[in-house]
C-alpha cells in the first residue's frame, strides 16, 4: 500500500488521517441525499465509509503495483541496452 494512505501502526490498514477525512465527508454526503428527500440509516452510513474505505485501499494497492511493474520493466530495459 501507498506510504502516504498506510497507517503507521498497521502498514497494510487505511491510515487514520484517510478515514477520518472520510468520516468528514459522511455528513455533506447525508445533507446531499437528504436535500434529494431520501433517509439514510446509520448501517447505510457505516457501509458506505467501508466500501470507499476498501477502495481507496485498492487504487493504493494498484499504484503500487504499477510503481513496482514500471520499476522492473525500466531496469530490465537499462540491464540489456548496453
Amino acid at each position: 500500500m501507498n506510504k502516504l494512505l498506510a497507517s503507521s501502526v498497521d502498514p497494510k490498514d487505511l491510515s487514520l488521517t484517510i478515514k477520518g477525512l472520510l468520516l468528514s465527508s459522511v455528513p455533506i454526503v447525508m445533507l446531499l441525499l437528504q436535500a434529494a428527500g431520501k433517509q439514510i440509516q446509520q448501517d447505510e452510513i457505516s457501509l458506505f465509509v467501508q466500501v470507499v474505505s476498501d477502495i481507496i485501499a485498492g487504487l493504493g494497492a494498484l499504484a503500487s503495483a504499477v510503481m513496482v511493474a514500471f520499476g522492473m520493466a525500466r531496469k530490465l530495459y537499462v540491464a540489456f541496452r548496453d
